[in-house]
């Protein structure tokens, strides 16, 4: 996926990102969860801080910890220092492939950020080499199969425009992560359904995050008679008793370095 697209799609969604976050913090508490019970780490490196969202949860775990939060939209990190407040807290607006900290850390952490990144071997690499020995790395990758019930209904409204998905399978990240000589100890996969009130509400939140504008091969615009196609039967068959239902598909990993 195209890194500067994906600045640009996040920067324009920094002041709606938050109306529409019941997945991302859903997930981001997961991740708190799965974190090491009666752990501290005096230093850690998050990448993919948006509004800071998982920012905040690890500051209220960790409030001893250096923390390094990074994004790579700068309107993103603005938000998130709006309301974080933390002595020992390093904004950084960087490319989690690219950026060389001034210290070692040892925890590397991020909520819902690895699946935007490509490729996947420069992130782990890069992320190992900011980690102390024995220093962990601990996050979750949204997989393939994720909105599988929108995609499926995408391919039948209007095949001639429609594309793969491209997010990454559980092999490919497990892979990849093997890769770069960082040892897996953990691995959960979940699927999370999200409710929303509505097919147009749930279209409006995946657009107001910036979620409908980044993902390469889905930037295809549909006619109105398509997209009112594709409503009409999102509310069909995908309803619940609260109104429509999206599925996400989560690789929750842990890994530490040797050597």
């Amino acid at each position: 996926m195209n890194s500067k697209k994906i600045r640009r799609s996040f920067s324009a969604a920094a002041e709606s990102y938050d109306r529409h976050n019941a997945i991302q913090t859903a997930v981001a508490r997961r991740l708190i969860d799965f974190l090491p019970a009666n752990r501290q780490f005096k230093s850690i490196l998050e990448i993919g801080c948006g509004t800071g969202i998982y920012t905040k949860m690890l500051v209220d775990k960790f409030p001893g910890s250096r923390i390094y939060s990074l994004d790579i939209s700068p309107e993103m990190v603005n938000r998130a220092r709006q309301h974080i407040r933390h002595e020992n807290m390093i904004w950084l607006v960087e490319d989690a492939r690219e950026v060389i900290l001034e210290e070692k850390v040892s925890l590397v952490t991020g909520s819902t950020t690895v699946h935007w990144v490509n490729p996947l071997d420069e992130l782990f690499a890069n992320l190992n080499r900011q980690l102390y020995n024995r220093g962990q790395l601990i996050v979750n990758v949204m997989l393939r199969g994720t909105l599988t019930e929108l995609h499926e209904l995408r391919r039948r409204v209007a095949p001639d425009k429609f594309k793969s998905p491209l997010l990454p399978t559980r092999g490919q990240v497990l892979h990849r992560l093997d890769g770069s000589k960082l040892k897996i100890l953990k691995v959960d996969e979940v699927e999370i359904v999200q409710e929303y009130d509505s097919a147009p509400q749930f279209l409006d939140a995946l657009n107001e995050q910036g979620v409908a504008h980044c993902s390469e091969g889905q930037s295809i615009h549909f006619s109105r008679g398509e997209l009112k196609e594709l409503v009409d039967l999102y509310e069909k068959e995908f309803s619940t008793d609260k109104g429509v239902a999206a599925t996400y598909r989560i690789l929750e990993l842990q890994a530490v370095k040797n050597g």
